[in-house]
């Protein structure tokens, strides 16, 4: 059993034996059973059973009531809304009673599920898909289907390759290589007197030029050009 975290007004049903033969146990009186459950490393938390009048009656926690000769031994329980809180993995139910086999259901307690295939219960088409897009879920109009064609999807012709960049700069007499270069070789670094230092390319000093730019206050800043 899986029941998503944070579900109430959970309903099941369980079988109810005779712990000496396991015979089904009929006509048993409900408020001589209880409704427990135990979730993962917690406490027994246990409850007196109390019958429904009838077998279709709206929920109500730690509620019975057999379902009849058609199915021997079959209980409609309603458990506790606490069992299937958030918080844990797994909850044991169960029901017990003095003339009964303990019945011991383990429900795992998961995240609420997602329906990949159906909104509002209507399998969707991909022009619907389309509509949800442009205008929003309509049930009536606009409904969406999974991506069901993705393997049809055509290859996309119309995107620029790095090769070609290279040949449009080229072209334009520009060169990869130089702009790289270019970009490397005006590097800033910093340095607190506000002069400016020039460098040729084998790194050697070619003088400074004094207050090439104001420092500010509390930063240290350089300026290192190369040519």
């Amino acid at each position: 059993m899986r029941v998503d975290a944070g579900t109430t007004s959970v309903i099941s049903y369980i079988k109810l034996v005779d712990p000496s033969d396991g015979t089904p146990e009929t006509s048993l009186t409900i408020t001589n059973l209880d409704v427990n459950y135990i979730r993962d490393g917690a406490n027994p938390v246990e409850s007196n059973a109390t019958e429904h009048a009838n077998l279709n009656d709206v929920y109500s926690a730690s509620k019975m009531k057999e379902v009849g000769t058609a199915i021997p031994g079959l209980y409609r329980v309603d458990w506790p809304d606490g069992a299937f809180v958030s918080g844990v993995d797994k909850v044991q139910l169960a029901v017990e009673g003095a003339a009964v086999d303990p019945a011991i259901i383990e429900c795992e307690i998961g995240p609420r599920q997602s329906n990949l295939i159906e909104i509002g219960g209507v399998v969707q088409s991909a022009t619907d898909l389309k509509d949800f897009a442009d205008d929003g879920y309509d049930p009536g109009t606009n409904k969406v289907q999974g991506v069901v064609l993705v393997d049809t999807t055509t290859v996309n012709s119309d995107l620029v390759t790095a090769s070609a960049i290279k040949t449009a700069i080229e072209a334009d007499g520009g060169d990869l290589s130089s702009i790289m270069e270019a970009l490397v070789n005006k590097m800033i670094i910093t340095e607190a007197n506000g002069n400016a230092e020039m460098f040729n390319d084998a790194g050697a000093s070619q003088g400074s030029v004094a207050s090439a730019f104001t420092s500010v206050a509390g930063e240290t800043i350089r300026l290192r050009m190369f040519k």
